[in-house]
């Protein structure tokens, strides 16, 4: 205590050179001298030789405690140096505690990195990140002056301190942060690349043995905080809940730094003993946790290129395989629903992985399993979780997939359970009393099974496929895209794997029970099936053998038009109408189509046109024009079946091309019915029902008024449709062209016609019809043909529509006009003359928007002409 400085270092040597001579005598005075250090201006002195004598005499002092283990005294002379260390120079910090840690023994290192994280929570908030960013460095350098085994049992005892396992060095008074800010450096530790080199010099199985020891002391000390957190919880403490819920988050990330650092055999047998039935239920959840942590990093390995590593790997992980599976089972201990659910996703996870090493196992695992299922005889009961049920499903159907064949003593038990839950939750979904992921666990577990088993579902599929047809499963697809996109997956391997010889006897059934019970959404998914049972034909044998029944099949659901007319016009809000319906039919009658031979072909599409004409007494069209047989067969075809057939023919001509337009010569009869179809020509049906039959709802009339307006409008957009898709493909060069001038003829009027038919479907899209359909299929006549006989009739009868009394159709005769010159160009210039008395009364018209109109046909054809019409229109 001298005033001068050269005074006190000269006493510090003394007793550095007293401490050599005496031992671990000198400790009896080294607390004072300690202190001394501690609270002296001598320790913060920027000399050099005041430094270099201050770490010489305590690297002389301390040493002796090393050798006699003192660590109490070692504890306190870290509680003086620790909190001065801040007083010194930066750039000293580091040599000087490293000197002061190596000095003291081994046990006062943990204390000393604890006072340091201590020292983090003190000073102002604004300062203390930046604070203990320098300590934490600090702390970490101090530690890598140690081997890899004495840095994991320092930090192992860090975890016992902040635990409360051990008595702590940080004083009762201050506050826990400093535990938040310890479990931090703990974990940053772990993950530094300075103390992975070091692991990898130590010797292996040592550093194991210590890692594993640190993994249970975390767990310790995660449960003990998730305990300290529910006492909070009790007591409503919210500072403290908040301290040890985020301590209990910084603990998690802890063990999850060490489980990426202990073998996975090894960690496999440590995680087993924390998952046991008798485990503390915090310690087991977090234990769960790490296990699918693990799994799913297996699972994403086993995505890579090494399969010898990865075999290995697997074997390692087998080990979880008993816990999770007792767990499951236990009866004798409460586990909580959460728990036993994580323990089925680990099994399921371990499932893909290990199945097919270990077939035997896991097929007797994926039959306990389906004891969590419940079956008809467990309805009255009501003792299976529902959720943990689908899970086990799903765990099973895993198995399945992975081991494939060896799985077929399963089924007898599967499938049963199966639909009668998948039967319970579409009823349940439907009153709201479930959710929609029990419903797409069931329809992922009846994919995989198809995909995995389909040629041996053939005891299943009379009771499966009504239930993926059934009309609960389309509205919940309504109220959820994600099982509507379920849905619809899950015919896919049934349609694409399951035997055609399997699929298409009770095909019919399912079409009517889809139709009549199922609706819209129905009928895609069945047809969706049979499309891609058409893909399974490859060989000419197999098409020859099942091509007749499969169209007798599409031609019964053609019929839909006609039969459902109400149920599947209203459909759901997703679906629109009766033409979406449809569009799943043609779509899978298409994919049949393309199977057949040239000969098979003609056969069917023939049948197919003659189709309309063929039912017996059940049209109900006046036969108003007998002069002829043909006519008579023309009004015969039942124009439902006529829409079905025209749209079909559509879609055939837009696939094959120019292959089919041959066939459009067929159509013509069915086009000019379609083209000149009203809804007057259909007879009321009351007068051909029984009394008994005549009892309706009062909107029934309407309905069916509501009808004939759409058959009308869908035989108008079908005919327009098939027409120019006709001409598309036709070479207009070519002199042998289907779509001749005699065709043309007989179906022009009847195509000119529907400016004014058309008006009578609806006001709001007549235009729409006119601008984006008729008048564009007009113009591809005119320039198809390319006569100007033809041009001058085609343009003699659009004109006439005209001097229509509605100003609407006046309006469409004007735009007509209009496509046809800007289409076909100055040829069509011949017909101006005939044209401009047509343009003159238009130009007087009273409604404003057929004026608009005809500005802009004169502007069309003086673009045209180069000249101004006012010379000619005065």
């Amino acid at each position: 205590t001298a005033a001068f400085a050269r005074t006190r270092l000269e006493g510090l040597r003394v007793i550095a050179a007293i401490a050599g001579v005496w031992g671990s005598a000198v400790t009896n005075c080294l607390v004072p001298l300690v202190e001394f250090l501690g609270t002296s201006r001598a320790l913060s002195a920027k000399d050099a030789h005041t430094f270099a004598t201050i770490h010489q005499t305590l690297s002389a002092v301390l040493s002796p405690l090393r050798s006699g283990a003192k660590g109490a005294t070692g504890r306190d002379v870290a509680k003086i140096l620790v909190p001065a260390i801040e007083r010194i120079d930066s750039n000293r910090r580091h040599t000087l505690l490293s000197a002061v840690a190596r000095a003291l023994p081994l046990e006062c290192l943990a204390d000393i990195i604890c006072l340091l994280m201590a020292e983090c929570a003190k000073g102002p908030e604004k300062t203390r990140e930046e604070r203990a960013e320098s300590l934490r460095n600090l702390g970490h350098s101090v530690l890598e002056n140690f081997g890899p085994l004495d840095q994991i049992s320092s930090l192992d005892r860090c975890v016992s301190i902040l635990a409360g396992f051990e008595s702590s060095p940080i004083s009762s008074s201050n506050t826990n942060e400093w535990k938040q800010w310890l479990a931090m450096f703990i974990r940053s530790h772990l993950i530094k690349n300075e103390f992975h080199a070091a692991i990898t010099l130590g010797g292996k199985e040592k550093i194991t043995t210590s890692f594993i020891r640190l993994f249970q002391s975390t767990f310790k000390a995660f449960a003990d905080a998730s305990e300290h957190e529910k006492e909070a919880i009790s007591s409503e403490n919210e500072d403290l809940q908040w301290e040890y819920a985020n301590l209990q988050e910084i603990l998690g990330d802890v063990l999850d730094s060490l489980r990426t650092l202990i073998p996975p055999k090894r960690l496999c047998h440590a995680l087993c003993k924390l998952i046991a039935p008798t485990a503390r239920p915090s310690v087991r959840s977090r234990g769960l946790e790490l296990v699918s942590q693990t799994l799913e990093e297996l699972e994403e390995e086993s995505k890579g290129p090494s399969t010898i590593v990865q075999d290995t790997s697997n074997e390692d992980y087998i080990g979880y395989l008993v816990p999770l599976e007792t767990l499951l089972f236990a009866k004798s201990y409460e586990i909580s629903k959460t728990d036993r659910q994580t323990s089925l996703l680990n099994l399921d996870a371990l499932s893909r992985q290990s199945a097919k090493s270990n077939t035997k196992t896991f097929v007797q695992l994926a039959q306990r399993l389906l004891q969590l299922v419940p079956s008809n005889d467990d309805e009255k009961k009501k003792t299976k979780d529902i959720s943990l049920s689908s899970t086990a499903l799903l765990c099973a159907s895993t198995v399945v997939a992975e081991v494939g064949h060896l799985a077929l003593p399963l089924l007898p038990t599967l499938m049963p359970k199966l639909i009668h839950m998948l039967s319970n939750t579409l009823r349940d979904y439907s009153k709201k009393k479930t959710n929609g992921s029990i419903l797409l666990s069931c329809l992922a577990v009846v994919e995989t099974v198809s995909r995995s088993l389909p040629r041996f579902l053939t005891p299943s599929l009379p009771k499966l496929v009504p239930l993926l047809l059934s009309s609960e499963l389309s509205k919940a697809g309504e109220i959820d895209s994600d099982i509507r996109e379920a849905a619809n997956a899950v015919v896919v391997p049934l349609g694409s794997l399951v035997p055609l010889r399997i699929l298409i006897p009770p095909a019919v059934g399912w079409y009517n029970s889809a139709a009549k019970i199922g609706g819209i959404s129905s009928l895609g998914r069945l047809f969706g099936l049979l499309e891609r049972a058409s893909n399974q034909l490859s060989e000419p044998k197999e098409v020859e053998h099942h091509y007749k029944r499969l169209f007798k099949i599409y031609l019964l659901a053609f019929d839909s038009r006609r039969k459902f007319p109400e149920k599947l016009s209203l459909g759901y809000s997703e679906i629109g109408n009766i033409d979406k319906a449809e569009d799943y039919v043609i779509s899978g009658f298409i994919s049949l189509i393309l199977k057949l031979n040239e000969k098979q072909l003609r056969a069917v599409y023939l049948a197919l046109v003659q189709w309309p004409s063929l039912l017996n007494n059940a049209s109900r069209i006046k036969q108003k024009n007998t002069e002829n047989k043909e006519s008579e067969v023309i009004l015969q075809a039942d124009p439902a079946r006529t829409v079905a057939v025209l749209r079909v023919s559509k879609e055939l001509s837009s696939t094959l091309g120019q292959l089919f337009t041959p066939y459009m010569s067929h159509l013509v009869d069915l086009l000019s019915l379609a083209l000149t179809f009203k809804e007057e020509d259909l007879e009321s049906k009351d007068s051909k029902k029984s009394p008994a039959s005549r009892k309706r709802k009062r909107n029934t009339g309407t309905m069916r008024n509501n009808r004939k307006i759409s058959l009308s409008r869908d035989l108008g957009f079908a005919a327009v449709n098939v027409i120019k898709e006709w001409i598309s493909h036709d070479d207009v060069d070519d002199d042998s062209k289907s779509f001749d001038k005699q065709r043309i003829l007989k179906l022009f009027e009847p195509l000119v016609g529907l400016i004014e038919t058309a008006l009578s479907w609806s006001n709001d899209g007549y235009l729409q019809f006119i601008d984006q359909m008729l008048a564009p299929c007009l113009a591809s006549i005119a320039q198809h043909v390319r006569d100007d006989k033809v041009w001058k009739l085609l343009n003699h009868a659009v004109i006439k529509k005209g001097e229509h009394q509605t100003a609407l159709v006046r309006t469409a005769a004007v735009r007509v006009v209009k496509v046809m010159y800007e289409s076909i160009g100055e040829d069509f210039l011949v017909l101006l003359p005939e044209t401009i008395p047509f343009i003159s009364e238009r130009m007087e018209d009273t409604d404003e928007r057929v004026e608009e109109d005809v500005q802009n046909l004169i502007s069309v054809i003086e673009r045209l002409t180069g000249e101004d019409l006012d010379s000619y229109l005065r």
